[in-house]
């Protein structure tokens, strides 16, 4: 190389070895290619050949901090059956592994026709985590649960003291509201369609018998393809057996409690037998 000043390009430079430090901030260098967030004192030493020393170039060098803030789940928009949900959020970056962050949870509720930005900005919270050092966080014990059918805006802010240094972007979320079941009110019992399976909801069966008389006298019974004719349970020593509430709620309306049988989950059949002697089976099902 001839006296005088050169520059030299960085594609001019063949790169032979590189060596790490053992240390976090190494091992993070290493992994992303890039120096944690600080200030830096860097070197560069030229060794000529053949000479007795070299020459030196030292600097600073400030890297600013990277992290990604992120919500994981549940998912922005998501509708959910849990009205204790657990929260995942991440921190990723060079330097998420060096030193523990501060950061802080909020959910608040979110009305109708809000974003989740503003449902965080100007909402009341439900609950407020400080210190949070796990990536999922399960619902507070103390808070009461979630309600269904309303919705509900999370987030997660990363503290230096009492100063926000970052903030996830804000998601919103619902919790499903379950429709309860609708009793079958009431069978035809005379006129059952080929297969068809009756659902006893809460253990009770509403059948109607149309004739053009009033009935005043019904005979049912419970039969397993298994057991048999199934009888009440026993109550107690002092009474033999629970009886059988056939109850007429109208005109041939009749509603049959099935809580005295201690039926297990599973499929029946129900015969009923008027004053007439007409029998009729109504095949049934209970599911819990």
């Amino acid at each position: 190389m001839p006296a005088g000043g050169r520059t030299v390009m960085a594609n001019e430079l063949a790169m032979q070895s590189f060596t790490y430090g053992a240390g976090a901030a190494g091992r993070s260098a290493q992994r992303f290619q890039r120096l944690p967030g600080g200030d830096y004192n860097f070197c560069i030493r030229l060794h000529a050949p053949q000479a007795e020393s070299g020459d030196e170039f030292c600097d600073k060098l400030i890297v600013e901090d990277l992290l990604f803030l992120d919500l994981v789940q549940p998912w922005d928009g998501d509708t959910i059956d849990e009205t204790r949900p657990p929260l995942t959020w991440m921190l990723s970056g060079p330097t998420a592994s060096l030193a523990p962050a501060d950061i802080r949870l909020v959910l608040v509720p979110l009305p109708q026709g809000k974003k989740p930005g503003q449902a965080v900005a100007t909402e009341r919270p439900l609950f407020m985590l400080p210190h949070v050092q796990e990536r999922t966080i399960q619902y507070p014990a103390g808070v009461a649960d979630l309600e269904r059918g309303k919705c509900y805006a999370w987030q997660v802010e990363r503290l230096d003291g009492t100063r926000v240094v970052d903030r996830s972007e804000p998601w919103g979320f619902c919790v499903r509201k379950h429709q309860e079941p609708v009793q079958n009110k009431y069978v035809r019992i005379d006129r059952q369609q080929p297969g068809a399976v009756y659902e006893a909801l809460d253990r009770k069966i509403f059948f109607r018998y149309d004739e053009p008389y009033s009935s005043t006298q019904m005979d049912c019974s419970i039969w397993s393809r298994t057991t048999g004719r199934i009888n009440p349970e026993l109550l107690d020593d002092a009474k033999a057996s629970s009886p059988v509430d056939v109850r007429s709620v109208g005109v041939n309306l009749y509603m049959l409690d099935l809580q005295p049988y201690g039926l297990k989950p599973g499929y029946y059949d129900l015969l009923v037998r008027n004053e007439k002697g007409r029998t009729h089976t109504l095949k049934f099902h209970v599911a819990r």
